[in-house]
């Protein structure tokens, strides 16, 4: 395996990592303690989603160099598989990727 491959995906899936998990946190507090309901912030966290797989894609192809769209392309379809697989065993049903399929729709 090439290391360039290794070196860009890799570096890019732990920076989208590390990004989930501080707006995770970022928007558990504001839940917490403000009165915003969790239903009123689905969009917010779909444009989060969206920034955050474009910043790792970016990631990918700046570390990846030649062939950058290729690399950032594959960081954010892994990104994605990974969000929908663990939407899917949390929910514990098909309905994620219903939503998928209607978002890849629009």
């Amino acid at each position: 395996m090439d290391h360039t491959f290794t070196r860009a995906i890799g570096g890019s899936l732990l920076t989208m990592l590390c990004l989930v998990l501080a707006s995770s946190l970022i928007l558990a507090t504001i839940l917490r303690l403000s009165s915003i309901s969790e239903h009123s912030i689905g969009g917010v966290t779909m444009a989060i989603t969206l920034i955050i797989t474009f910043i790792g894609g970016m990631v990918a192809a700046m570390k990846a160099g030649a062939k950058g769209w290729l690399f950032g392309l594959l960081a954010g379809a892994m990104f994605v598989i990974f969000a929908i697989t663990i939407q899917y065993l949390g929910y514990g049903n098909a309905s994620c990727f219903l939503n998928f399929y209607c978002f890849l729709y629009v």
